[in-house]
């Protein structure tokens, strides 16, 4: 499976071994496929570094398009655009309700700017639709309890994160970063080398 390679080729072994384990779990012993989709469980991960969370949910995504499971990725800054690209109700509802019907919704880097509130009762009307109903992966830097300041309000960011952690499994990653890892070993190559 594309997620466990990729955990080993990182050497994020430790770090991820709770994340493997719930995916073991979550793997039909007849099917070999990936079931919290089905379920509709979302997936948080959680980290003020850069650790790998972006390229986890793509290789949980990659996994879902396997399934045959209607998947889209989008950064949170595309995600908000693309709701906001006009004030015609009747296409933002459209646009919501075609978000709303993909069954593996992943949102990257949630937070990482502030948004106006209009933007986050869309956002939050968006997280409504898609509540109990289809999965959603997060990654955020900032820390739940933060959010309030991204989200300009913080009644509807309490409320998306009320929607989007019930039914969901949490991942609180830590570790160095591993593009840092990777500078420093090659800096320490090039030391020796010269």
């Amino acid at each position: 499976m594309a997620i466990f390679k990729y955990i080993e080729e990182k050497g994020y072994e430790g770090k991820y071994t709770i994340l493997r384990e719930y995916c073991k779990n979550k793997i039909q012993n007849e099917t070999k496929k990936i079931t919290f989709f089905e379920d509709n469980i979302n997936i948080c991960f959680l980290d003020n570094r850069v650790v790998g969370k972006t390229h986890l949910t793509i290789s949980l995504g990659i996994e879902a398009c396997k399934q045959n499971i209607k998947t889209r990725f989008y950064t949170f800054k595309e995600l908000i655009d693309l709701l906001t690209v006009t004030d015609s109700k009747e296409i933002i509802n459209k646009t919501l309700k075609q978000l709303s019907r993909i069954e593996l919704l992943i949102i990257d880097e949630i937070c990482y700017s502030a948004i106006t509130k209009e933007q986050a009762d869309l956002f939050y009307q968006l997280m409504s639709l898609k509540y109990e109903m289809k999965s959603t992966i997060i990654t955020t830097n900032i820390t739940f309890s933060s959010w309030g300041e991204s989200f300009s309000n913080k009644i509807v960011s309490a409320a998306i994160i009320d929607r989007l952690v019930h039914h969901s499994k949490v991942f609180k990653i830590t570790g160095e970063s591993y593009r840092l890892k990777d500078y420093k070993t090659e800096k320490s190559l090039n030391i020796r080398q010269s």
